[in-house]
């Protein structure tokens, strides 16, 4: 069995692989924007959201748990997954049994073929989350990038072929249907998986798993619906080719968070094991962490919104270049998104999966509240704007947690300082846009850049020396791994 990690070997494992799975995901949607008509490439974004919204509900929300228990106690995997296994598989045949009756009530008949296939693809899912959920526990992220990236590359092919052959949208969801069985039946035959031993099922267990659900089920529901819910409020409010429109500029962010979002999944075991080790270390760790993320995620944020406009007009077609403002707004959510996975990492291994749940109660209701508001009259920019303000929602209730349960009082206001500073880039960067429409890119992001460093004097977010401390820093964190 591998070492188990440290918090940076954990961090830094799986992202080179991230990023080239992110790649070629944003690769298959940019081939179908040259190869859908905006409906039928609307209609991908609707399904390919359900299908993300469903991937965790087979464990009822119990992912969190598995996780942290096998990471605690590797030697009682086999036992844990058994018993995981024998809850998920009846709950993905209600789910697909569910999904397929709703396909077929409220959607158009252009759209019953994909959905059926995606009702199906639930039943391999029963078993491939409950394996990653074990590779997780056991540290091994390294293996689930890799399978993921394969499974990403065969879509990306089968896929492309599939439109090309004449099947349309039914033949890409079958190929999705068909990897993920094989990844399935991957993780079954792999020794690094714990086997399923269905004498090691327990009725003790399963009553100790049933009295967990209602907490960590309202959180997958919830971040389910945080995640999805915005395209169903745009067809809703509008129709497919502006959801079409949406889901373009959202892939690009997409993209640009797949980073942090799987950094987070990964370092939730070690940070679960840091914290039961030494908590004043994980606290000094944390904090550490959460204070340069939060400088250098600004002024990613800031790059990303200057250059929104050019990224969109080198990957999409012409009808699509209104995607650009929606990434240019989306970007600003880079860095709360950054912030915000780390918090909850630490939340989740710190057993505040209560407060966790809160945190995505109010934001999911302030985020379809915004969606309802806000995607009538503006649209897909509108939607940008309402994930936003559910995000700053969601960011605020979490820094008030660890503020108090990490001992960092001080974290509220440099958070303050933190968004200011970025907020005066974009506001330098969106009235170089503003006055001058045809200005180059690059001055924008100078404008933009300009106003974040002015105003982190002010504020103290920078001070004398700064980049040498961020070098000292960044040079302790190579020696401690």
């Amino acid at each position: 069995m591998k070492k188990p990690s440290t918090l940076w070997s954990a961090l830094g494992s799986a992202v080179f692989l991230r990023l080239i799975m992110a790649v070629v995901n944003f690769g298959q949607f940019w081939v179908f924007t040259r190869m859908l008509p905006a409906d039928e490439l609307g209609g991908y974004s609707l399904i390919l959201g359900v299908l993300m919204m469903l991937h965790a509900m087979p464990l009822l929300g119990l992912s969190v748990p598995l996780i942290r228990r096998i990471a605690t106690g590797p030697e009682d995997a086999s036992r844990e997954v058994s018993n995981a296994f024998a809850l998920s598989l009846p709950m993905a045949v209600l789910i697909t049994i569910g999904v397929y009756v709703y396909g077929v009530t409220q959607f158009d008949a252009a759209l019953h073929g994909p959905l059926d296939c995606l009702a199906l693809t639930m039943i391999p899912v029963a078993w491939i989350l409950v394996a990653e959920c074990a590779l997780l526990g056991l540290e091994r992220m390294d293996l689930i990038t890799k399978v993921q990236g394969l499974e990403a590359v065969g879509r990306l092919v089968f896929g492309v072929a599939a439109i090309q052959l004449g099947y349309g949208l039914y033949g890409v969801f079958v190929c999705i249907f068909v990897l993920r069985a094989l990844v399935a039946v991957y993780y079954a035959l792999s020794s690094v998986v714990p086997r399923v031993r269905w004498a090691l099922v327990s009725w003790d267990i399963q009553v100790r798993n049933f009295r967990e659900i209602p907490t960590f089920i309202g959180i997958v529901i919830l971040a389910a619906l945080v995640l999805r819910v915005d395209v169903l409020v745009l067809e809703h409010t509008r129709d497919l080719a502006e959801v079409a429109l949406f889901a373009a500029g959202a892939r690009l962010y997409e993209a640009a968070l797949m980073v942090p979002t799987m950094a987070a999944q990964a370092l939730m075991p070690t940070l679960a094991r840091m914290l039961q080790e030494s908590e004043e270390k994980f606290k000094q760790m944390f904090r550490e962490v959460l204070d340069h993320l939060m400088l250098i995620g600004g002024l990613f944020a800031i790059g990303l919104a200057a250059l929104a406009g050019v990224a969109v007009a080198l990957v999409y077609p012409s009808h699509l270049q209104g995607a650009g403002e929606v990434f240019s707004w989306l970007a600003l959510g880079t860095v709360l998104v950054m912030v915000d996975q780390l918090l909850s990492s630490a939340m989740l291994a710190a057993k505040a999966q209560r407060e966790d749940m809160r945190s995505l109660a109010v934001a999911a209701v302030v985020l379809v509240l915004a969606l309802l508001l806000l995607t009538g009259p503006w649209g897909a920019q509108g939607a940008a704007w309402a994930i936003l303000i559910a995000h700053l929602t969601r960011l605020a209730m979490r820094i008030r947690w660890a503020a108090a349960r990490l001992a960092f009082p001080e974290l509220p206001g440099a958070s303050v300082r933190h968004l200011f500073g970025m907020t005066m880039g974009m506001l330098g960067l969106r009235l170089v846009h503003l006055q001058h429409p045809a200005a180059e890119p690059v001055w924008a992001l100078m404008a933009g850049l300009a106003a974040w460093y002015m105003t982190a004097r002010l504020t103290g977010v920078l001070r004398p020396g700064w980049w040498r401390r961020l070098r000292q820093w960044r040079a302790s964190l190579q020696a401690a791994r």
